[in-house]
Parts: C-alpha cells; structure tokens; sequence
C-alpha cells in the first residue's frame, strides 16, 4: 500500500547541492500523487468490460478462494465428461452417470466448506495482523479489508438512513463502501505516521528495514554479472548463457566449481552488494524528495508569515469598533480568508515564470535544481490552496526525517502484507487439508441421498449394477443361486 505521493527514482547522489550543472540524471524521476494514480485505476476498472474486467476480478480476488472455486469449476464440469464417457469403462451408460454426477456434487459440497471455513480463517489472520501488532505482521496501519467490513457496512446503512431523511439519492453501496475503506486505511496510515515522527529515533533505524525488497531484487537481476566479472574474474564469454540470476543456481554452479570457489559465498556477495546499491539509491531518492519537500515547506511558511502580519493588522483596524466582539472576529476571518487565497495565488505567480523558462529547456539540459524547482512549483500548484499543502518541517534535517520514516512505514506494510499472504497460503494447505475428511464424511453420507431424491432411475441402475457385480439380489442380499454353486 502505498498512501501518499511519493518519488519514483532519484537523479544521482548530488541533492543536496546549491546549483549542479548537467548532471547525469539516470532513471526518470517524477513525483506521483497517490490519489490521482488511485482515481486513474478506479477509471480503468470501471470502463473495462469483458475479458479484460474478468482478469482484473481475478487479480484481485486471487487467493485461496479463488484457487478453490477454479478447482471445484474443473471438478463439476471437466471431470464428468470424462467419466460418463470413458470408452475403457465396462459400465452401462446409468451406472456412467450416476458416478459422474457424484463429482459436481463433491465440488459444491468441498467448495462450500472449503469457502466458508477459510474465508473465516482468513478473516481470523487479517484481525491477528490488523489488531495484534505483531511486528513482521503488523498492519495496525494499514487494516486489511475484512476488518473493516462490518463497521463499514453498518456506516452505510446510516449514510443511507440520513440521505433518506434529507431526500437525496444516497452513493451505490459500492462505491461507497469502497471509499469508506480506503479512507479508513488513510486515517489509519497517517495516524500511524504522525505518531512515528513524534517518537521514532532514526538513528537506531536499519537501512536495511527502509529499502523495498522488489528494489534489491531489481539490483540483483540488474548487477549479478558485473559482480562476477569485477569480484570474481569472470568474462562476459563464460557468462554469456546465463541471462539472469535465477539461472545462476542451474547453469552456474559448475562454473563457479571450476574456479575454486564457493557458490554460496558468490552468492552472498551478490546479494550483499545488491542490497548496498538499493540502499544508496534509495538514500538519494530521501535526500531529493526531502529537497523537495523542504523548498515547498519553505515557500508555506513564508506566506503563513504574511497571513499572520495580515491578520495582526486585521484586528488592529478593527480595534476601535463598536461592534460585537463576536462580529468583529467572524469579520476578520473572513478577511482572513480571502488574504490566504490572495496571498497563495501571489506565491504561484511569483514562482510561475521561472518554472515557464525551466519547463522549454529540453531534460538533458535541466540542472538539478531545475527540476526540483519544477517538482515544487506543481506541489504548490496541484495543493489548490495553502491549507493542502503539508508543512515538513523548517530544516532540510527535518524534511528528511519524516520522509525516512514515511518510507519506512510504507516499506513495513508491504513487508506485513506478503509476510500474511505468506502464511495465508502455506497455512491454508494444512487447513484445507485438515477439512478434507470433514468434507468426504458429508459427501459419503449425502451423496446416495441425494441421487436417491432425486436420480431415482440412476440410483436403481448402479444399485442392479453392484448386484450384479457383488451376486445380491435386489434387496441387497445373496443370491442364492450362486451362492449353492
């Protein structure tokens, strides 16, 4: 989860300094604003139909549910097919179907089972990470979904009540639901923040609990060749059919042998210097994006300054009035308000035509302070107002600060949420498989019940068919007859 803006890559390892001239910028560095790639993603999803919404579904219902319900699809329709019409089978065509029919109704009772006992198992982890706070599941900040479900359904139901009462047409269910947990897990995510900016020591942080593992793994698909040619003395020929690092284990070892050395000792370096690369690129990206952050928080406080002499010189011309005291301060906020508007719309055309010079250079020929002028020029201008805009601090030391522990806090949320899908699916193969007995007891009562209720004409088939094979009669007993041969 990703609940804030944050910046995509940095522009090298110079950002702190005053004035940098053509630097080498490498990966693309460009601020995002969560809610718009939230609301983007919300468009494509609801304008998408057909094969490509059912593939979106799948993605993110994917899980043991999903894994289960594409089972028991193949189970009642697949597999019947292939009973009821397998030329090697010496049965009659009945006694065919009353055995095929058997797998559907295996797959309605296993799934239904199977859904209902893990779906609440499911909900039962979600809750352990949500509320628990143990620290490699700890999601305190970022409540899964089924956590807020209940709470969030009855809200709607009082949403609803209230449109009902003001007569307006209320959101659909939803939508509306939807929002209300992402807003949830927002609230959540910032409380958690702002508590963690109060009380962290960043000196006792461990880069190493900062960086994302997608981007060391990223490092060590990129680096591991460059690793063995400049550490190992390898060349780009005996290199030359590994093309990545996972093939390393299958084509490499013998190689790696043939050197002297220890395969895992190689990969140890790899790794190591991997992480290192991560976390110096990831050092950069705090430093730019605490540069940034800064220069915008500079910019409020200059016109938070020149709100407040506003209002110092708001109340002193209104001092000597003989309205109500009550009057007088409504009349001041409002003047108030309109100055912040005035004073917001001052500061953007002030910045306004340097970024207009900035933005017709082309990207190669930006310096570095170009573009971090250009990124808090559209910060100050995409916040719409003063009041949007998030004050970070009076130091660069502080804008880093919090942009660390931001970081940090996002990165142990992703790391919570694999570490739960983790266990979801390697706990829920021992669930499913201690359901498994459950289920083959209510199938083996259920199913000659059933069929008998009604496949009457089926069940009486296989019945004279298993007569026939075991010599009983109709009513099940021995048949005489062969029973004296």
């Amino acid at each position: 989860m990703k609940v804030q803006g944050h910046y995509n890559s940095c522009l090298g390892n110079k950002a702190q300094s005053a004035a940098v001239s053509k630097p080498s910028f490498g990966a693309a560095y460009i601020p995002r604003n969560y809610t718009k790639i939230r609301e983007l993603s919300d468009a494509i999803y609801d304008n998408s139909s057909g094969a490509r919404r059912m593939l979106m579904d799948m993605y993110v219902k994917s899980g043991e549910n999903l894994n289960n319900a594409v089972t028991a699809l193949g189970t009642a329709f697949v597999a019947p097919v292939f009973i009821a019409f397998n030329p090697a089978s010496k049965e009659d065509k009945n006694t065919k179907a009353y055995t095929s029919l058997r797998q559907p109704i295996s797959a309605g009772i296993t799934l239904g089972t199977q859904v209902f006992v893990m779906s609440n198992y499911n909900k039962w982890l979600d809750k352990h990470a949500a509320y628990l706070g143990v620290d490699q599941m700890d999601l305190s900040a970022k409540p899964p979904r089924s956590t807020l479900l209940p709470r969030v359904k009855q809200e709607y139901e009082l949403y609803k009540f209230d449109c009902m009462r003001r007569n307006v047409e209320p959101e659909k269910k939803k939508v509306w639901i939807n929002n209300r947990v992402r807003s949830l897990q927002d609230e959540a995510f910032y409380d958690t923040l702002k508590r963690l900016r109060k009380t962290m020591d960043i000196s006792k942080l461990d880069m190493a609990d900062v960086v994302k593992p997608s981007a060391v793994e990223a490092k060590t698909k990129a680096l591991f060749k460059d690793v063995l040619k400049d550490k190992f003395a390898f060349t780009d020929s005996e290199l030359e059919h590994i093309d990545s690092v996972d093939q390393l284990a299958k084509k490499g070892k013998s190689l790696i042998s043939s050197k002297g050395l220890d395969f895992e000792h190689v990969r140890e370096t790899i790794d190591t210097i991997a992480k290192e690369a991560a976390i110096k690129d990831l050092n950069e990206c705090i430093d730019m994006e605490a540069k940034v952050k800064f220069n915008v928080s500079s910019h409020l406080h200059d016109m938070q300054a020149q709100v407040e002499q506003f209002r110092v010189e708001a109340m002193k011309k209104h001092s000597a009035t003989s309205a109500s005291p009550e009057s007088v301060l409504n009349q001041i906020e409002n003047e108030v308000k309109i100055a912040k508007q005035n004073i917001y719309k001052e500061k953007l055309n002030s910045l306004q035509p340097k970024y207009e010079q900035i933005s017709q250079l082309a990207e190669d020929a930006k310096t570095l302070d170009d573009k971090i002028y250009e990124y808090v020029f559209n910060k100050i201008k995409n916040a719409k107002s003063m009041d949007r805009i998030k004050d970070h601090g009076k130091t660069f030391e502080a804008a880093r600060r919090n942009v660390l522990i931001k970081k940090y806090l996002t990165t142990s949320i992703n790391k919570a949420e694999a570490k739960l899908k983790g266990w979801k699916d390697r706990s829920g193969i021992i669930v499913g498989l201690l359901i498994l007995p459950i289920t083959c007891g209510i199938l083996n009562w259920s199913y000659p019940r059933i069929m008998e209720k009604f496949f009457p004409k089926l069940s009486a088939a296989k019945a004279a068919s298993k007569a026939k094979l075991y010599g009983l009669d109709q009513n099940g007993n021995t048949d005489k007859a062969k029973e004296a041969k």
